[in-house]
């Protein structure tokens, strides 16, 4: 069964130009070897890091969006450890009733809209 899954990663700041796009490309290529189907990719920039993360005090973080089966999630995450381009991945699957692709910087706008009391 297909499940909508997350992974948000960390890439190092200190890359050569046009190696970042190459990073989140193999990424993206690790996703697919492990039979997930990429639906978004979206870059959120350079961010300082709230702690020190083997001496790295910047990141850029990319989100990506895929589909897949749970049997390749480990092969995904063992790959993302291995990158040297990466700092820190994390994956997680969403809800079964997650349809709508919000993109990370909408969402947080919405989370930030004052609340109505009922």
């Amino acid at each position: 069964m297909q499940r909508l899954y997350e992974a948000m990663v960390i890439f190092n700041t200190v890359l050569e130009p046009g190696a970042l796009e190459s990073a989140i490309k193999r990424a993206e290529d690790i996703l697919r070897s492990a039979g997930a189907t990429v639906v978004t990719t979206e870059s959120l920039g350079k961010r300082t890091l709230a702690y020190s993360i083997d001496h790295h005090d910047e990141g850029s973080y990319v989100l990506f969006r895929f589909e897949g089966g749970g049997s390749g999630i480990d092969q995904i995450e063992r790959a993302f450890y291995l990158m040297d381009e990466i700092i820190r991945h994390k994956v997680v699957k969403l809800p079964e009733n997650y349809t709508k692709q919000v993109k990370w910087s909408e969402a947080r706008e919405l989370s930030r809209m004052p609340r109505v009391a009922v």
